[in-house]
């Protein structure tokens, strides 16, 4: 089981007493951000910072493609509000 999905079980069930997350691929942005959001998030996570000086455009690339995977399963603000695990 996936990261995301054992976050998923683990959360919204009483399934498991524990659960081990290794490598959830958690954004602390919803897939519904204002652009100007996921701008600021971006800029602030450490990958903009490690790429900063070689390719900056890179990290702001991959959350754009992990937003439109997101849409692509959650298609509404309510979709996803069911769904993610964690409320931030």
């Amino acid at each position: 089981m996936g990261g995301f999905n054992t976050l998923q079980v683990a959360l919204k069930t009483r399934l498991f007493a524990k659960a081990a997350a290794l490598c959830a691929p958690m954004a602390g942005v919803s897939p519904f951000a204002s652009p100007a959001d996921v701008d600021a998030y971006v800029k602030s996570s450490r990958a903009y910072a490690y790429y900063l000086n070689t390719q900056p455009n890179l990290v702001a690339e991959s959350v754009k493609k992990s937003i439109q995977l997101a849409q692509t399963f959650y298609p509404t603000p309510e979709d996803w509000q069911r769904a993610i695990p964690c409320n931030w």
